[in-house]
C-alpha cells in the first residue's frame, strides 16, 4: 500500500502533505495548523483536548468593571486577552489558522484493490492475469 508523491499515509488515508509553515495536527490529520508561533510562545495553555489548534486563554479581573487595553470581557469580571494577528478570535480562547488536507485512499498493485484498509487480491486483477496466461499459451500452442 503507499500514497502518490505529496501525500502521506496515516491510519490507511493518504493525506495531501502541508505546505510550507503549517504542520499536520495532532487530534486531526485531515487539518494543517499553521506554526509559527506555539500556545506557550504566545502567553497561552494549549487545550487539552485540541492541543495543537486551540489555546487557552487565561483570564484576568476586570478593574471597576473595564479591561485593559488589548483585552475585552467575554465573561462578566473577566477580561481575556485579544489574540494575535497569527491567531483566529474566538473568545475565551485563539483558534491557530488552520486549512483542511486533501485526502485520497492508497493505491495498491495491479492485482490488487485497497478495501477495509488492506490491499487485497483483485478479482478483476487475477481474471486478467489468467486472460493474459491463457491467450499466452494460446498463442505458443498455435504457432509451435
Amino acid at each position: 500500500m503507499s500514497c502518490l508523491t505529496g501525500y502521506t499515509l496515516i491510519r490507511n488515508i493518504c493525506y495531501e502533505d502541508c505546505p510550507l509553515g503549517y504542520d499536520a495536527a495532532e487530534e486531526d490529520p485531515s487539518i494543517c495548523v499553521r506554526n509559527a508561533i506555539s500556545c506557550a510562545d504566545a502567553g497561552f495553555t494549549s487545550d487539552l483536548v485540541n492541543p495543537s489548534t486551540i489555546c487557552v486563554k487565561t483570564p484576568v479581573s476586570a478593574v471597576d468593571g473595564l479591561c485593559a487595553t488589548n483585552y475585552t470581557q467575554w465573561v462578566s469580571g473577566q477580561c481575556y486577552i485579544n489574540c494575535p494577528p497569527i491567531f483566529q478570535e474566538n473568545g475565551l480562547s485563539c483558534l491557530k489558522r488552520s486549512i483542511q488536507r486533501y485526502s485520497i485512499l492508497p493505491t495498491c498493485s495491479f492485482f490488487f484493490t485497497f478495501e477495509n484498509g488492506a490491499c487485497r487480491f483483485s478479482y478483476f486483477g487475477i481474471c486478467i492475469l489468467l486472460l493474459i496466461l491463457w491467450g499466452y499459451i494460446w498463442i505458443r500452442k498455435t504457432y509451435s
